[in-house]
């Protein structure tokens, strides 16, 4: 049980947040304890749901209620920010955009923003997707830019970075 003031390490923690190479699934680890101190529970569930991953909850229910929480507030609105990507599927005539929120725990977005990097992929990557529920229309690929991840991993950082002024 961690005994620091659960401020002071909200303050630490931004301060990581704001370095080079900091862990993005250690810092939603350490903030979701912090956010548990103090009966955040909406955050820990958010938490939670960015270190375990969305699977298919977003497929058939509003992300605000997956986060427990009102319609319109700010968190589900940075959620849906930093998680939606537009790509572009150039197999239909015309070329056409989508719009997709990414699921996956952030290990994996992590992983993934790494293997692109080392990869040297050029402007873009093609990425697969499993099947939609209730959407049988969903493309199962699209083209995205290659800093796709990086994105979804720097929104979710300065949106904790958000939140965690809010206890320090």
């Amino acid at each position: 049980m961690p005994t620091a003031d659960p401020r002071a390490r909200a303050r630490d923690l931004r301060t990581r947040l704001n370095g080079p190479g900091v862990d993005v699934v250690a810092a939603a680890e350490d903030a979701r304890l912090i956010f548990a101190e103090r009966g955040d529970l909406q955050r820990v569930l958010w938490l939670a749901l960015e270190i375990g991953g969305y699977g298919a909850l977003t497929d058939a229910v509003p992300l605000h209620l997956v986060l427990g929480i009102a319609e319109g507030d700010r968190l589900a609105r940075q959620v849906a920010a930093y998680r939606t990507q537009v790509g572009f599927r150039w197999l239909t005539q015309p070329a056409s955009r989508i719009a997709h929120f990414f699921v996956e725990p952030l290990a994996e977005l992590r992983a993934a923003a790494e293997r692109v990097t080392k990869a040297g992929a050029a402007e873009s990557v093609e990425l697969t997707f499993g099947p939609h529920a209730g959407r049988p229309d969903y493309p199962t690929s699209a083209e995205f830019s290659a800093d796709v991840f990086q994105r979804i991993l720097l929104g979710f950082t300065a949106t904790l970075h958000l939140h965690l002024g809010d206890v320090a």
